[in-house]
C-alpha cells in the first residue's frame, strides 16, 4: 500500500507536537533549578449576557492562574528566546455554578464519540467555544461540543487543543444539587495560563455563526495562523432555535460560583477561587403552571389500594421567553378518609438515615422491605428519566412517617426526602417535600404499591375523595394548586355492623381450674369496634383470695406488675383480607375498684406495627358482679380507632385469662351462654352470645353440714323470743349449693309482730328498712375472696308472697343479696327456703338471728323432753343436682344444767 501525501496542516501540527514536547521538557528540567514562587489562581470570573431570572443567557467562564517565575537569564531551547517557566502543571480542573443555573444538552444534538475523535462533530453540535493560553502556544479559540456523554454522567462537552481531545464531564453536586464541570488529567505538555469559556444560550441562534466551527491557533512564530484550516466559520445551523442555558429562578442575591485546581505536582490537595454572580433580576415576569393527579389501582370503599401521585410541570421551550421556574416545595394533601393502612406492616421495615445517606449521592443501602413503591422523573436535563424507589426512613421521636424518593440516572442520583403528616383525629394525610433541587422536570410519577399489604386504605365512605396538591416555585411565584377526583365504589352495599364473637373455656371439666378465652371481630365491611359489655354464665368465677391488685395510677399508666397479671391479649388491625396481628401480644391486669365496679381489667397492648411504634394502648374495663346471681359482667371502655394520626381498623380482639388456677368452671353441668353486648364506633349494637356447658359434674362431691342453734339464757320457755344461729361448712373443691331448705320443728313458730315490721322491696332497694326491718346479720366466708362477705338480714315484703322474704344483705369486697322465701308447711313448721343460691364456693356461711328483735319464739320449752327430741328437717341440693335431706336436733343453749 502507499502512502498518501502529506498535507501543509498535517505536518503543521506534527512540527508543533514536536516543539511543544522538546519545549516541555526542556521547561520542566529548568524549572527544577528555580526558586518555587506559589501556585494559585489570578483571577475567576462568571458572566451572565442577562441577569433576568429563567432567562437564556450566553454564560462566560474565566480564569488565570499564577503560574509563572522570573525571566530565565539563559536561552534554553535554542529556537527560542528567554522565556518564562510554569511552577506547576494543572491536572485537574472543577467548576461549580450556582444552583439553578443550569443547561439542556437535549437542546443540541450529541455527537457521537467516534465523530469527535476524527474531528467530525456536525457544527449543531457545537453549544459554545473555548479560548485558552498555554505557555507554549499564546492563542487558541476552538469549538466546544455537546457529546454523547460517556457511561456514568448526565452530560459531556468536549473540545480539541491543537493536538489533543478535551472532555469536561458535568455532575451533580451532592450538598446542593448544582451543576459540576470537571476536565480531568489535563496534558502536561501545555501547562494552562488562561481559559475563557462561553457556553451559548441558544446555541442554533444565527448570532453565533461566526463562531460555529471557527478554530484559531496562534504558535511561536505563528505556525498555525488564524482563521486555520476550517475556515472562518460563518456556518449556520440546521437544527432549530432552542434554549440551552438558563438562569436561576430566584432574585434573593448575589450567587457564588466555584473553582479548584489540582496540580501534578500537588495531586489530592487543590487551590481554590471564588467568583460572585449579579443578583437575577424580573422574577415576577416568570410564569408557572402546575397539575396533579392522584389515583387508586382500586376504588372500593376501605380497602388497601395502590396510590400513583402524578405531577406535572410543562416547560417552556421558547428561546426567546422565559423557563418554568423549578418547583421548590411539592405539599399532597390525600383525601378525607384515605389513611395509612396498618395492614401494610406484616413484614414492613425501615431504612436508617446512616443507611440512606441522604446527604450525598451514594447508594442506599436500605433493605428490600423498605421500599413501599417506585418514583420516575422526566426531565429535559437528561435523555431518559430518573428512575428509583420510595423508602420508608426510619421513625424520629418528632415525626412517625418519613419517605425518600431516590430516583438515578447517567450518574445522578437524587435523594428527596418528605414528611408525612397525620391528622390526629382523621388520619388525613399530608406529604411534603420541602427544598427540592432547583432542576426542573416535566412530569414526575410516585407509585405506591397496591394489594392486601398496601401502605394506604381507600376512603370507608361513598362518593367523590379529592386531593388537592401545592406545588411551590423557584423564584416566589404563586404557587399552583391542583385539585383531582375519584369516587369511591360501595358497589351498592353500605356498611352495616355485624360482628362476630366466641367464647369459651379450655377445659370443660366441672369445678376445675381453666383458662378462659373471649373473642369478637368484624368484618372488613363493618364499621369500627366501639366496646363491648359481656356476661359469663353463673358459676364461672375468678379465683381473687390471694392475688395482689394493681393500683388504679399503674392501671390507667399500663405498668401495672407482674404479680398482678391473669392473662394475655392478641389484637389483629387493618383493612382488607389480611389484617395485620400486632406481633407483641398484650398483658391483661386485674385491678382494684374501676367505675363503681369492684373490680377491673387494665389491658396493655404494645402499639408495634412492623416498623411503627404508636406507642402503649391501655384499654379499662370494669368487672362487676350481678347481686342475685353473682355472675360476671365486664364492661369495656371504648376501644381505640386511631393512634398518632393512624386508624388502628381494629378487627379482632381475643382475650384470655390464662393465669394458672385463676378461673374456676361452674359446677353445674346445665347448658349456659355467654351473652356480649358489642358496639361500633358509630353507635351501633350486636347482641351476640356463646353457648357454654361443662361437663363431669356428677363426679364433684358433696358433703356440706348445717348447724342449727337456738335459744339462750332466759330465752329457752314457752312462748319466748328466742335467738336462732344456722351455720352451714363445706370442704373446697366440692360442688356449689343450689338450695337450702330448712324446716323448723313445731316447738318453733313465727313471732306475728316481728313479721309485721317487714320494709317494702321499694324501701330496701333504696336503703331505707329501718331497724325494725333488721332481723339479724350474716357472715359469708368464700375461698374466692380475700375477705368476708357480711352484712344485716331483713324482713323484705314480696308483693307476690304472703309472708316477707328473708334477704340477706352481704356487702364487702363485692355485693350480694341472698334471698329466703318463708312459708309454713302442712304440719305448720316454719320453713325457710335459700333456693337462689349462686354457684359460688363456700367454706363458711352463718346466719344469726338475736333475741332482741328475733322472728321466731318458743311454742313449747325449748328444754323439755319434747324441746329436746324435736328435730328439724334439712334439704340441700347441689349444682350438680346431688341432695341431701337430714333431719337433725336442734343445738339447744340456755338449758340448765342437771344436778347429778
Amino acid at each position: 500500500m502507499t502512502a498518501g501525501p502529506v498535507t501543509r496542516p498535517a505536518l503543521v501540527r506534527a512540527l508543533a507536537a514536536l516543539c511543544v514536547a522538546l519545549v516541555a521538557a526542556f521547561a520542566s528540567a529548568s524549572a527544577a533549578q528555580a526558586d518555587e514562587t506559589p501556585f494559585g489562581i489570578d483571577s475567576f470570573t462568571v458572566t451572565q449576557s442577562t441577569t433576568q431570572a429563567g432567562g437564556h443567557p450566553d454564560l462566560t467562564v474565566r480564569f488565570e492562574v499564577a503560574n509563572v517565575t522570573e525571566d530565565h537569564p539563559e536561552r534554553g531551547f535554542p529556537l527560542f528566546s528567554p522565556m518564562k517557566r510554569p511552577l506547576e502543571t494543572p491536572r485537574t480542573l472543577v467548576v461549580d455554578l450556582p444552583p439553578g443555573l443550569v443547561g439542556d444538552p437535549s437542546a443540541a444534538p450529541r455527537c457521537p464519540a467516534a465523530k469527535f475523535a476524527y474531528r467530525r462533530c456536525p457544527p449543531e453540535s457545537q453549544v459554545g467555544t473555548i479560548e485558552v493560553e498555554t505557555f507554549y502556544f499564546p492563542y487558541l479559540q476552538m469549538p466546544v461540543y455537546n457529546l454523547v456523554p460517556s457511561s456514568g454522567a448526565p452530560a459531556e462537552f468536549g473540545f480539541y487543543g491543537e493536538v489533543l481531545p478535551f472532555h469536561m464531564r458535568i455532575s451533580v453536586r451532592d450538598e446542593d444539587r448544582g451543576l459540576r464541570t470537571t476536565i480531568t488529567t489535563l496534558p502536561t505538555q501545555a501547562p494552562l495560563v488562561t481559559t475563557e469559556l462561553t457556553l451559548w444560550g441558544v446555541p442554533a441562534d444565527p448570532a453565533h455563526d461566526a463562531l460555529r466551527g471557527r478554530t484559531c491557533s496562534v504558535g511561536f512564530f505563528d505556525i498555525l495562523d488564524c482563521p486555520g484550516e476550517t475556515g472562518e466559520g460563518n456556518v449556520p445551523s440546521s437544527d432549530p432555535r432552542r434554549p440551552f442555558m438558563t438562569n436561576a429562578a430566584t432574585c434573593d442575591g448575589p450567587t457564588t460560583a466555584r473553582m479548584a485546581i489540582e496540580t501534578y505536582q500537588r495531586m489530592g490537595r487543590f487551590v481554590h477561587a471564588e467568583a460572585s454572580l449579579p443578583q437575577l433580576t424580573g422574577c415576577e415576569r416568570q410564569r408557572f403552571a402546575a397539575s396533579a393527579t392522584a389515583r387508586p389501582d382500586t376504588t372500593k370503599a376501605g380497602a388497601p389500594a395502590g396510590y400513583a401521585i402524578e405531577l406535572d410541570v410543562p416547560q417552556s421551550q421558547d428561546p426567546d421567553g422565559l423557563a418554568t421556574p423549578p418547583v421548590k416545595d411539592v405539599v399532597v394533601r390525600l383525601p378525607q378518609g384515605t389513611v395509612v393502612s396498618p395492614s401494610t406492616s406484616d413484614g414492613l421495615q425501615t431504612c436508617a438515615d446512616a443507611a440512606m445517606k441522604v446527604e450525598t449521592s451514594e447508594i442506599p443501602d436500605c433493605p428490600p422491605a423498605s421500599k413501599i413503591g417506585t418514583v420516575q422523573i422526566d426531565t429535559p436535563l437528561l435523555a431518559r428519566p430518573l428512575t428509583g424507589s420510595v423508602f420508608l426512613t426510619e421513625q424520629r421521636p418528632e415525626r412517625l412517617l418519613r419517605m425518600v424518593l431516590v430516583a438515578e440516572e447517567a450518574g445522578v442520583r437524587l435523594k428527596l426526602p418528605g414528611a408525612i403528616d397525620l391528622d390526629p383525629a382523621t388520619g388525613q394525610i399530608t406529604a411534603t417535600f420541602p427544598n427540592n433541587p432547583q432542576l426542573a422536570f416535566n412530569h414526575l410519577t410516585v407509585k405506591l404499591k397496591g394489594g392486601p399489604r398496601a401502605p394506604l386504605a381507600n376512603p370507608r365512605t361513598c362518593g367523590p375523595a379529592t386531593t388537592t396538591t401545592t406545588l411551590v416555585p423557584y423564584g416566589g411565584g404563586e404557587p399552583a394548586v391542583s385539585t383531582d377526583t375519584f369516587e369511591v365504589s360501595c358497589d351498592g352495599a353500605p356498611a352495616g355492623f355485624a360482628p362476630g364473637f366466641s367464647a369459651g373455656s379450655a377445659s370443660t371439666v366441672a369445678g376445675a381450674a381453666s383458662a378462659f378465652t373471649l373473642a369478637f371481630a368484624r368484618g372488613d365491611g363493618d364499621d369500627m369496634l366501639g366496646s363491648i359489655a359481656a356476661t359469663l354464665p353463673a358459676g364461672l368465677l375468678p379465683r381473687l383470695g390471694t392475688m395482689p391488685l394493681c393500683g388504679e395510677a399503674q392501671a390507667a399508666a399500663g405498668t401495672c406488675g407482674e404479680e398482678t397479671r391473669v392473662g394475655s391479649a392478641q389484637v389483629s388491625v387493618g383493612p382488607g383480607e389480611l389484617p395485620y396481628p400486632l406481633p407483641h401480644g398484650g398483658r391483661v391486669y386485674v385491678t382494684g375498684p374501676y367505675k363503681g365496679a369492684p373490680y377491673g381489667l387494665s389491658i396493655v397492648v404494645p402499639a408495634l406495627a412492623g416498623p411503627y411504634d404508636l406507642g402503649t394502648v391501655v384499654v379499662r374495663a370494669a368487672v362487676d358482679v350481678d347481686i342475685h346471681t353473682a355472675a360476671l359482667k365486664v364492661v369495656s371502655d371504648p376501644l381505640p380507632t386511631i393512634l398518632q394520626g393512624i386508624p388502628l381498623q381494629i378487627r379482632a380482639v381475643r382475650v384470655a385469662i390464662d393465669r394458672p388456677g385463676f378461673m374456676l368452671n361452674p359446677t353445674s353441668c346445665a347448658p349456659r351462654a355467654v351473652t356480649a353486648a358489642i358496639s361500633s364506633a358509630g353507635g351501633a349494637t350486636a347482641n351476640l352470645s356463646s353457648r357454654y356447658q361443662v361437663g363431669g359434674c356428677k363426679a364433684l362431691k358433696y358433703t356440706p353440714k348445717l348447724a342449727v342453734k337456738v335459744g339462750g339464757k332466759g330465752r329457752v320457755g314457752a312462748g319466748k323470743a328466742t335467738p336462732l344461729v344456722a351455720t352451714l361448712t363445706q370442704p373446697a373443691g366440692q360442688a356449689g349449693n343450689r338450695r337450702v331448705q330448712l324446716a323448723l320443728p313445731g316447738t318453733i313458730n313465727a313471732r306475728l309482730e316481728v313479721v309485721e315490721q317487714a320494709c317494702t322491696l321499694a324501701e330496701y332497694e333504696a336503703g331505707s328498712c329501718g331497724e325494725k326491718a333488721k332481723i339479724g346479720s350474716a357472715m359469708a366466708v368464700t375461698p374466692l375472696l380475700p375477705n368476708p362477705l357480711r352484712g344485716p338480714a331483713y324482713f323484705v315484703r314480696n308483693p307476690a308472697r304472703r309472708l316477707p322474704d328473708i334477704v340477706v344483705q352481704l356487702r364487702g369486697d363485692v355485693a350480694f343479696d341472698l334471698v329466703g322465701k318463708i312459708r309454713i308447711s302442712r304440719d305448720f313448721r316454719l320453713v325457710t327456703n335459700f333456693d337462689t343460691i349462686p354457684d359460688v364456693p363456700l367454706s363458711r356461711f352463718q346466719l344469726k338471728l338475736p333475741a332482741a328483735n328475733s322472728p321466731v319464739g318458743t311454742v313449747y320449752g325449748l328444754c323439755t323432753k319434747r324441746g329436746r327430741l324435736a328435730r328439724a328437717r334439712q334439704t340441700l341440693r347441689a349444682q350438680n343436682g346431688k341432695v341431701i335431706r337430714r333431719a337433725p336436733r336442734l343445738t339447744i343453749a340456755g338449758c340448765a344444767k342437771k344436778r347429778k
